[in-house]
């Protein structure tokens, strides 16, 4: 289970991301746009694990900091492998354009 540590207070990951939860939501909300941010707790080293608070019209929710997913735990909500995303992985563009002979 992933905890958050935001203001001295230590939370459960799925509890604050539920977006129906309101308590959870206020929360978010207050903390939006402040300097103090919700940081992961899955691994004790100094990586950075800190978290962003994100508004999507009236609902807030967390987002990991770019290329920050593989500081994570394996067993973290949060763990992404680092060739899985950022600027290091091997993506198919979206769209692919193929030469049709005729």
């Amino acid at each position: 289970m992933s905890e958050l540590f935001l203001d001295e207070e230590t939370y459960d990951y799925l509890w604050l991301t539920d977006r129906s939860n309101t308590k959870a939501q206020k929360i978010l909300r207050r903390y939006h746009g402040c300097n103090d941010r919700p940081r992961c707790q899955c691994l004790t080293d100094e990586r950075n694990r800190e978290l962003v608070i994100k508004a999507r019209g009236p609902r807030f929710y967390l987002a990991r900091k770019a290329e920050t997913s593989h500081h994570h735990a394996e067993w973290c909500l949060l763990y992404e492998p680092p060739e899985t995303g950022g600027p290091s992985a091997k993506q198919k563009p979206a769209v692919q354009y193929r030469k049709i002979s005729s």
